[in-house]
């Protein structure tokens, strides 16, 4: 197990990977904060500067600075997640960039259970479950917090409108 930290936004992101692919992504904090976090969750990961590892990094950089991306060729490994979890982080990333979809959509008609799944999601904005809201068009929660929920929204949304001038 691997761990990678980089730049990242006005903070420093955190991947982790095992040889199948990236088990999780820490967002943008301290340093300190993503290695203490890192290191709590995988304490058996050791740092490493791999291609597959630098290239998601590349990408999620150019995320946080506002361009428009595609995750579409980042491994991500989700297989030791439950089924339905690994079910509902599929159809997440279905959600196209800068649009939202529904806990009922995401989870067939299981909203709560949908929820519950997107809360254990370890590789957000790669799995984009900021981008699931509740059918009321409320934002709903995010496992780390409503705030950076809010603030994955905006910063899409503003790059869509980049995109298009």
């Amino acid at each position: 197990m691997f761990y990678y930290i980089f730049k990242a936004g006005n903070g420093y992101a955190g991947l982790v990977s095992e040889k199948t692919g990236i088990i999780a992504l820490f967002l943008p904090n301290k340093r300190s904060g993503v290695l203490n976090g890192i290191r709590g969750k995988y304490p058996g990961a050791r740092p490493a500067n791999s291609k597959v590892l630098a290239k998601a990094a590349k990408i999620l950089q150019r995320y946080f600075d506002g361009e428009k991306v595609s995750f579409s060729g980042v491994n991500c490994d989700i297989s030791s997640l439950k089924p339905f979890t690994r079910m509902v982080l599929k159809r997440t990333c279905k959600i196209p960039y800068g649009e939202t979809n529904s806990y009922k959509w995401v989870g067939q008609g299981k909203s709560r259970a949908a929820g519950n799944a997107l809360g254990s999601n370890p590789i957000p904005v790669i799995i984009p479950c900021h981008r699931v809201i509740k059918s009321d068009k409320s934002i709903g929660g995010f496992g780390y917090g409503v705030k950076w929920k809010k603030k994955l929204l905006e910063l899409e949304k503003n790059s869509c409108i980049k995109e298009t001038v």
